[in-house]
């Protein structure tokens, strides 16, 4: 019995250790950032893409993940300083956090830059996380779209990187199906 036991938790830290060593959140020592990044080709201009994504109603469209996003400032969504709550579920209950857009940038980069907090009934968090979204020009009309998600270096510990580590795959896997409605529903 007690050989079972070993042999079990030997494979679990095994596994686990496979986990963490392969996880797509990676530390970029050049960029000071621990980063996950995921990206697609879109056959749309990036303007078009970038209008899309600065409206938070058409989050019930293209997330996986969220099913809806409301905004809560007087500001106009999509710009510097709105304030956004998003929500897991259909009647606000369970996971939800909010983003402040802390940069938007139209040339020569289009990129918007959102600080996410108030992480609410996550099975893990970590604080002073922000995500990305990079649109760039690939060719007439076609757009490489990245979502990225960040956390300084220096702000980062050793749980934090065990949560982004484990975390990692399950995240990226979202960024991937919600690029990938995205493109779907631009190239329409």
């Amino acid at each position: 019995m007690k050989k079972i036991i070993l042999f079990i938790l030997v494979s679990i830290v095994f596994v686990s250790g496979i986990w963490v060593y392969s996880s797509p959140f990676i530390k970029n020592e050049s960029k000071g950032l621990y980063e996950l990044e995921n990206s697609i080709i879109i056959n749309a201009p990036k303007e078009k893409i970038f209008a899309y994504l600065g409206n938070s109603s058409n989050a019930s469209e293209w997330s996986s993940f969220v099913h809806h996003i409301t905004p809560t400032a007087p500001l106009e969504d999509g710009k510097v300083g709105s304030v956004r709550r998003c929500f897991k579920e259909d009647d606000e209950s369970g996971i939800w956090w909010d983003e402040l857009t802390t940069q938007v940038q139209t040339t020569p980069l289009m990129y918007r830059e959102l600080s996410l907090y108030n992480l609410t009934n996550f099975p893990m968090t970590s604080s002073d996380l922000f995500t990305r979204q990079i649109y760039e020009s690939i060719q007439n009309n076609q757009t490489k779209l990245t979502f990225g998600l960040y956390k300084d270096i220096d702000k980062t510990n050793i749980w934090d990187i065990i949560k982004m580590k484990f975390s990692g795959r399950t995240i990226s896997n979202i960024f991937e199906k919600n690029l990938q409605n995205i493109k779907t529903i631009n190239e329409k």
